[in-house]
């Protein structure tokens, strides 16, 4: 029986690349991209909607942000292949930051500054979208749990996957993929940000343009997405040999940040739709 591909979508790992050459030259049927489900269903643990599934015995490959390891149970007997890329925690900020602002101008909508854009995110963005979408954890388990228990937890995941790697290695994935999707070994870059920026004039933040706090901060404040970029993203075709590094003492400061970020993302709120 062939395999079937989950291609996990973490935000700003050429996902969308990926993805795109699949709805384009896959099959009818072969290939799935299931749609999230409300804010409330999310927060309680389940990330996806399946109503709208094509048959399970002909889909190759499913792919997005909103999958859950429970859609597994529509594939008995099927090699189940996890995929996902992974991205350092300043640079994947620096470009979420970058799509989020082109985004709101593309809509006529204000922008905020990058310190702003920090403060409304949890903190261990990655690990916390791993365990609420792929382990559909429920956030108020998450606002409970320990730090070394949310490592612990990602580390084994993790290491059930078939490839985990950085975001550059796109092509690497689609190279191994093609053959059982019967699709081209090669997918088109898609960068609609970078088109979009051009139309609306935003003038896109780089890594160097981060003053060293700046740097300092994501760093403190994303010390488990650290030390699982640091630990997996050469991880490739062999995810079960890795040995995760160590986790820093714990800070404090996650609990106290979930209590205050409503009032960021409230300001945020009103900075996108006021300017």
């Amino acid at each position: 029986m062939a395999p079937v591909y989950f291609l996990l979508h973490v935000p700003k790992t050429a996902g969308k690349s990926i993805q795109h050459h699949l709805i384009a030259r896959c099959a009818p049927g072969v290939f799935w991209r299931p749609r999230g489900a409300s804010d409330l269903s999310l927060a309680l643990g389940r990330p996806y909607r399946s109503e709208d599934m094509p048959p399970p015995d002909r889909l190759g490959a499913v792919a997005g942000h909103f999958l859950g390891r429970s859609l597994e149970h529509y594939f008995p007997g099927r090699d189940i292949r996890r995929v996902v890329l992974l991205r350092d925690p300043v640079g994947l900020q620096v470009s979420l930051y970058n799509f989020r602002m082109i985004r709101a101008l593309a809509r006529g909508r204000g922008t905020y500054s990058f310190d702003l854009h920090l403060a409304a995110l949890p903190r261990d963005f990655v690990t916390h979208y791993l365990l609420s979408r792929w382990l559909e954890i429920s956030w108020p388990r998450l606002f409970a749990m320990p730090d070394t228990r949310k490592y612990a937890l990602v580390n084994d995941a993790l290491r059930q996957f078939w490839f985990v790697g950085a975001y550059t290695e796109c092509d690497r994935v689609m190279a191994a993929i093609a053959d059982d999707l019967g699709v081209p070994p090669v997918a088109p870059r898609v960068n609609r940000t970078a088109v979009l920026r051009d139309k609306v004039g935003w003038r896109a933040l780089t890594a160097d343009d981060l003053t060293a706090p700046q740097r300092r901060a994501i760093e403190a404040q994303h010390p488990i997405d650290l030390a699982v970029w640091r630990s997996w993203r050469g991880a490739g075709f062999n995810p079960a040999a890795v040995t995760p590094a160590p986790l820093p003492p714990a800070r404090a400061g996650f609990r106290a940040h979930e209590i205050a970020r409503p009032a960021y993302e409230i300001t945020r709120l009103a900075r996108r739709r006021w300017g």
